[in-house]
């Protein structure tokens, strides 16, 4: 492949090195650290320059370097690190400053700024991440350009896997001088560990590449890491990997202890005692064992911590205060909760996003798992394009988990993944197979979770599978509302649910404000354990209280919050603001179903959303006859749904009167000055202009400037609507600047851009085409930017109009060819058939220009929507020139034709006069 201009691929040595637990000593001491930073930058420098090599980065506290010699980036980094390590001996332990170094031989693409690119930058970043700290690591590569030519040591570590890098590499750390070295096992691989008891792995580890490193380097830093997981999640396997990558480091003694057969709190240390081969003597085994271990420079992995975590933090705190070389990896459910610890919370493996193409798909671990795992038991398996959704949706369902993907695999000789996928809900009976050689708790899900359930006390079983009637991840105030029941007041409640949390079974997200989550499988579980304490029916309706309260809250705060902070702050509730709705709708609650739907309304109208508009306006109509008049006018704004979809019981002009009925009858002056512009719009939309005026009218004598920017915008939308259907485009394009000064003003950014979109629709009913074409560029632009789907799609039917105006044919043609996918799959697809027929008349393809133009008629009938403007418009030019060219009779039966197409015909010939007019 030739090189781009200015750049060069050339071979080099690469050298990058980044400070252990930099994070950590920032936190101590900030002004400290990065003096201590400036200080080793010198030293790099120093090194670096004097071995003919190039610094090309020093961000943050990150080193990276190129040479023309291998034996220059080694020579560089062996000069550093004892510089470095004299300087941080000034210190005390936990405040030196100590670096990794990864060295590297490969190709690199270097830009003319110097800057440095690819593989083998990759890779030297991930040689570096596995160095101890102080510590060097090459690749094979630079060994064997070195090997004769420095007085340094390097153990061999054997072939490793890293992430994104397609082959493994052959990694040699630095033998540090006056370390001891481990003696070679007589015929062992270079990589065997010696003084160990780590269980041999039979097979890679798969999809935990990134887990492997950052667990590594966290173990690396501090003297207790526990890992913390669901049951089958994969904590054992990676402990065993990771402990494996740290033997070097540690001499080679690393001890494995299985806690999870232990029964007692007695038993820990004398387990721990025969696995690291200590004779204790007599006495008590838990004071002993400290003493025994004080002078010993040993890593520890204890694994399967839960049930005994109570007995294993004291004695693990003992260990790390009385022995300064022992190290402690836990597995564990639940955090120690001791002096030192440091978390690492592990979660299921990836899984690619539906639709994702294959040979991408098969790059994220839970794919890789579930192919790996299924060839073991069917050796003709394999992901194809023709599984691969089943398999996607599979991995997601089982949320990545390692322990249930393999279940499934299991089953594959018998079923095919789509059959799995239609058994999947009944997976806690379903899925059992694990290998014999795992313990009984694993040999079935429902085992895991059993297990999982016992550690629990009576408090966290409650509230345990109350929290299962969330269906999304749920904020601490609902949860604390839900789970709070007869034995547990609020504050219980809060403690049980951050033992779950302690305890793996209730996921919290890293990000602000917290939220939490079960995992579907726990929360499948859990369901039924709340079905057999007979407690569903009562905890639904706590559910559906506090997210009524929550939506009364969002309801408050939507007229005064820019969309950003709004959308971002409720977003995530909404599957269950969904949730609470249908179960309201079916106990016959229309108070809550009245504001959970409205919040919904909002949410699906700035989020550009129309799917579910139908279904719960249809709902809500239902309910309204048995609703109390506070309930009422809420159900006709759902039902209203501000003119985006219409239900075949009720007009939307009829609910549009009934809503400003209702708002009237309870005195809610901004309820009902935006309901009124809703009747105004949609009487002006059925041809009653005298209706339009008068609600305008009232309108306007209620407003009070000091509401909300954002309440009156929606006044100043609904008088652009009006104009609209009077085609008065100079009453449209004042309406519009009056909506886009509001909408700047709140910070309403989806409403400000479709101000925009309509001020190049009013230009263009004005016949002011130029103007049209820059302003539709603006909006195109802008509502991609906001991924606002529909919108967009109203933006480039527009621009594609005024291109055809504009005879721009080629330029009409790119704009329909995104706007017709966009605007099909929604409630406003007819508002883009008339442009589509122009451009197939315009493109000599009159026969289909004939047809859409049919079933676009018929749709607009089945809407009981009239034409705008600018689309009635767009169909007379389509028709006059059919006509020219096929005479009116040919064009009428055609057009006939198109009024009973179906949907699907209309959209394939649709595309196909788009392809044929390219």
């Amino acid at each position: 492949m030739p090189e781009a201009e200015g750049q060069h691929q050339r071979l080099v040595a690469i050298l990058a090195a980044d400070a252990a637990g930099y994070s950590r000593l920032m936190a101590i001491d900030a002004h400290a650290t990065v003096e201590a930073l400036d200080t080793a930058r010198q030293l790099f420098r120093s090194a670096i320059e004097s071995h003919q090599g190039r610094v090309i980065d020093m961000a943050g506290d990150s080193v990276l370097a190129v040479f023309e010699a291998a034996i220059g980036a080694v020579s560089a980094a062996l000069e550093v690190q004892p510089r470095l390590e004299a300087v941080a001996a000034a210190q005390p332990d936990e405040r030196r400053m100590r670096f990794r170094i990864g060295v590297h031989l490969g190709d690199v693409i270097e830009k003319p700024d110097g800057s440095v690119y690819g593989d083998g930058v990759n890779i030297t970043a991930r040689l570096q991440a596995v160095a101890a700290p102080g510590g060097i690591c090459l690749s094979d590569a630079v060994h064997e350009a070195v090997r004769h030519r420095v007085a340094a040591a390097f153990a061999d570590e054997g072939e490793q896997e890293f992430k994104n890098v397609a082959q493994p590499v052959r990694v040699l750390r630095w033998v540090v001088p006056n370390e001891p070295s481990p003696p070679r096992v007589a015929g062992a691989k270079p990589s065997a560990l010696r003084h160990t008891n780590l269980p041999v792995l039979d097979e890679p580890l798969v999809g935990r590449a990134a887990d492997v490193v950052a667990l590594t380097r966290l173990v690396s830093e501090h003297r207790l890491v526990t890992v913390l997981g669901a049951g089958g999640i994969g904590k054992t396997r990676l402990a065993q990997a990771v402990a494996r990558q740290l033997a070097s480091i540690h001499l080679n003694v690393v001890w494995w202890v299985d806690l999870g057969p232990l029964s007692s709190a007695e038993k820990i240390a004398p387990a721990i005692a025969n696995a690291a081969c200590l004779q204790l003597g007599d006495g008590d085994a838990a004071e002993l064992l400290p003493r025994a271990l004080e002078h010993r420079r040993t890593l520890l992995v204890l694994d399967n911590c839960e049930h005994l975590v109570n007995a294993v933090a004291p004695l693990v705190h003992n260990l790390l205060t009385t022995a300064p070389g022992v190290q402690v990896l836990a597995t564990s459910q639940a955090a120690l909760n001791t002096h030192r610890e440091h978390l690492y919370r592990l979660e299921g493996l990836s899984w690619p996003p539906a639709g994702t193409a294959i040979d991408a798909a098969r790059g994220f671990g839970a794919l890789q798992l579930l192919e790996k795992r299924a060839q073991a038991v069917d050796r003709h398996f394999q992901l194809t394009e023709a599984n691969l959704g089943d398999a996607i949706d599979l991995c997601r369902r089982l949320d990545g988990i390692p322990l249930a993907i393999e279940m499934v695999a299991a089953r594959l000789p018998l079923l095919s993944l789509a059959a799995i996928g239609l058994r999947l809900d009944e997976r806690l009976r379903f899925l059992h197979g694990a290998g014999r050689e795992a313990p009984a708790r694993q040999q079935a899900l429902r085992a895991t979770l059993d297990w999982s359930h016992a550690l629990l006390n009576a408090a966290e079983q409650a509230a345990l599978r109350r929290l299962s009637v969330f269906v999304g991840n749920f904020r601490v105030e609902t949860a604390q509302h839900v789970a709070a029941a007869s034995e547990l007041d609020e504050w219980a409640a809060l403690d049980a649910l951050a033992a779950l949390v302690n305890k793996s079974l209730v996921h919290v997200s890293p990000l602000e404000p917290r939220r939490y989550r079960l995992l579907e499988t726990t929360r499948l579980y859990a369901a039924e354990r709340l079905v057999a304490a007979g407690e569903l029916r009562a905890t639904e309706q706590r559910h559906g209280q506090a997210m009524a309260r929550l939506a009364e809250e969002m309801e408050r705060r939507f007229w005064t919050t820019p969309d950003a902070p709004w959308i971002r702050q409720y977003e995530a509730d909404y599957d269950d603001l969904q949730a609470a709705f249908d179960r309201a709708c079916d106990r016959c609650d229309a108070e809550a179903a009245g504001v959970t739907g409205n919040a919904l309304l909002h949410l699906d109208h700035l989020r550009s959303v129309n799917a579910a508009l139908r279904s719960r306006a249809m709902a809500a109509f239902a309910l309204i006859p048995i609703a109390g008049s506070g309930a009422v006018p809420w159900l006709w704004n759902c039902v209203a749904t501000r003119g985006l979809i219409a239900i075949a019981t009720v007009p939307r002009l009829t609910a549009a009167r009934e809503a400003v009925a209702s708002w009237r009858q309870l005195g809610r002056a901004q309820e009902l000055f935006v309901a009124l512009g809703d009747f105004a719009f949609e009487s002006a939309k059925a041809g009653d202009f005298a209706a339009s005026e008068a609600a305008l009218a009232e309108a306007s004598r209620i407003e009070d400037a000091g509401w909300p920017a954002r309440v009156r915008m929606r006044g100043a939308a609904n008088v652009a609507g009006v104009a609209i259907y009077r085609k008065d485009a100079v009453a449209y394009r004042q309406a519009s600047r009056r909506e886009l000064a509001f909408a700047v003003e709140a910070g309403a950014d989806r409403a400000a851009a479709w101000a925009r979109l309509k001020l190049a629709d009013a230009a263009l009913m004005a016949g002011d085409r130029d103007e049209a074409i820059a302003l539709g560029m603006e909006a195109v632009t802008e509502l991609d930017a906001l991924d606002q789907p529909s919108n967009l799609g109203l933006a480039l039917s527009n621009l594609c109009a005024a291109y055809l105006l504009a005879d721009r044919l080629s330029e009409a043609r790119s704009a329909a060819v995104r706007a017709f996918p966009l605007m099909w799959q929604n409630e406003w697809g007819y508002l883009v058939l008339d442009q589509m027929a122009l451009l197939a008349a315009r493109s000599g393809q009159c026969e289909a220009s004939a047809r859409i133009l049919g079933f676009a008629d018929a749709w607009y009938a089945a809407n009981k929507e009239p034409r705008q403007p600018n689309e009635a418009a767009m169909s007379r030019l389509a028709a006059d020139l059919i006509d020219s060219v096929l005479g009116a009779d040919q064009h009428a039966r055609l057009r006939a034709e198109g009024t009973g197409m179906a949907k699907g015909r209309a959209e394939t010939l649709v595309l196909a006069m788009l392809a044929a007019s390219g």
